[in-house]
């Protein structure tokens, strides 16, 4: 299996690492993990005791993960925030309400601007056939674009809608 995604020219991916590689996540070590520029991981156990390597996929310039406020480990999102280098989005979606985000963010000292909340309501659309709608990555680059203009005045991780 590996030599064929590894032959995939794709710059977007949205995968289960579980259901492709049963046997051992090591999705980082394929070669087509060295050129994703946008990658949303479907699985919701990545940021509970392993982050299978992301923090080493410097190229990434848009990430998504599922954020578990009871299981999600700070520190390992923090590794994300200071190895990706490139990362200019990272879209943390999870079905907690927002003051409950926020204060899971404040009790874990993390404030970056590049952090983007939303529910499970909007990123099941990433790719609208219509023209005039944008799709997730364009919110959250929005909320993103938006804080820099503000220089990162905010208070609270921002909750998006497409």
């Amino acid at each position: 299996m590996q030599e064929q995604v590894n032959t995939l020219p794709l710059r977007r991916l949205s995968l289960s690492v579980a259901s492709m590689f049963s046997t051992s996540p090591l999705f980082t070590t394929l070669d087509i993990a060295q050129v994703i520029t946008h990658l949303e991981i479907l699985d919701g156990w990545v940021l509970w005791t392993v982050t299978i390597g992301i923090k080493k996929l410097t190229q990434l310039t848009h990430l998504s993960l599922a954020l578990n406020l009871q299981l999600s480990c700070p520190e390992h999102l923090q590794k994300i925030l200071n190895h990706c280098s490139n990362l200019k989005v990272l879209i943390l979606r999870s079905p907690e309400n927002q003051n409950d985000v926020n204060t899971w963010f404040k009790v874990h000292d993390i404030h970056d601007v590049r952090i983007v909340w939303t529910d499970e309501s909007s990123w099941w659309d990433w790719f609208s056939p219509s023209r005039n709608h944008r799709n997730t990555w364009d919110c959250g680059e929005d909320v993103v674009a938006w804080r820099r203009r503000m220089k990162g005045a905010y208070q609270d991780i921002q909750h998006i809608e497409c």
